[in-house]
């Protein structure tokens, strides 16, 4: 309604403009100019109109999608780190049972172990809001946890590392060996009488980081499946869906020979890269991820 107005009042305008300005101009009355050019000028000034409508549409589009990708990666962020919170109580309650137990028995032990709570604790909270570290990182604070660990099975417990030294350097999901040992520990090899081994590996291969956690303790099959259901297991699964989406694999299952192994493949990123990067997407059995 606008345009035809204007179109109208343009044309009406522009009759006794050129009446004025043009010698010679012969005119055919304003009627005649208002029929000839108000259509021509109406179908202008609609396009001028629907031009500008399109690029206010799609800066407005793009500021809502920015606004809810924010909003989204917050969310994210939130139940990230919700979830690593989860990891640092979970800890806490497993080492302080164990204190109270040398307690009775070896109190130069458990001071020994309070130490090393302490130690692994202040690291932690110096970490509080990160959600990935280098792999180098991540080892030393499982090396830590481990050590913790010994105090209470002595020399009934052997643990290897085998990382590889290209994937030092690796990021990785902080505190995420932590909880995978401790179910290794105490669902695996807590319950024979010899104690056992865990063997712990990491290997880059074709843009990929794997990492393995095996122990030969009593396996899935004997503790009837209780080692896959811990807190630590579940919000582990959780960070990595999170962290991930289906660009991770998470395997838990009896390993040939005895035991449990626990299997993890997430996408190859240097800290030096952007941690955001998307890497290539790679298929996983939904049937092995328990």
């Amino acid at each position: 309604a606008a345009g035809a107005l204007i179109a109208v009042g343009w044309s009406v305008s522009g009759y006794y403009i050129n009446l004025a300005i043009i010698p010679g101009w012969q005119p055919e009355g304003v009627g005649r100019m208002v029929s000839t050019t108000s259509l021509t000028t109406w179908f202008f000034y609609t396009g001028l109109i629907v031009i500008a409508h399109t690029v206010t549409y799609a800066r407005e589009y793009r500021a809502r999608e920015v606004k809810a990708l924010r909003a989204a990666q917050l969310t994210t962020e939130a139940q990230l780190e919700a979830l690593k919170m989860q990891l640092d109580p979970h800890f806490l309650f497993n080492a302080l049972h164990s204190i109270s137990t040398l307690m009775h028995r070896d109190v130069k032990a458990a001071n020994e172990t309070l130490v090393l709570v302490s130690e692994m604790l202040q690291r932690n909270l110096k970490t509080v809001r990160t959600q990935q570290v280098t792999m180098a990182e991540e080892i030393e604070t499982a090396e830590l946890f481990v050590e913790i660990e010994k105090v209470r099975f002595q020399d009934r417990l052997s643990v290897v590392w085998s990382v590889k030294p290209d994937v030092e350097d690796a990021l990785v999901p902080h505190m995420l060996l932590q909880p995978i040992i401790d179910n290794s520990l105490r669902h695996g090899i807590q319950a024979l009488a010899g104690g056992g081994r865990a063997d712990i590996s990491a290997r880059g291969n074709g843009g990929r980081l794997e990492i393995e956690v095996r122990d030969d303790g009593r396996g899935l099959s004997a503790s009837g499946g209780e080692a896959g259901f811990g807190i630590g297991l579940s919000v582990t699964r959780e960070r990595l869906l999170k962290l991930y989406g289906r660009n991770h694999s998470f395997t838990l299952q009896d390993a040939p020979g005895g035991g449990a192994v626990v299997r993890i493949s997430i996408p190859f990123i240097r800290s030096e890269q952007d941690s955001s990067q998307e890497a290539t997407y790679v298929q996983t059995d939904p049937g092995a991820d328990r």
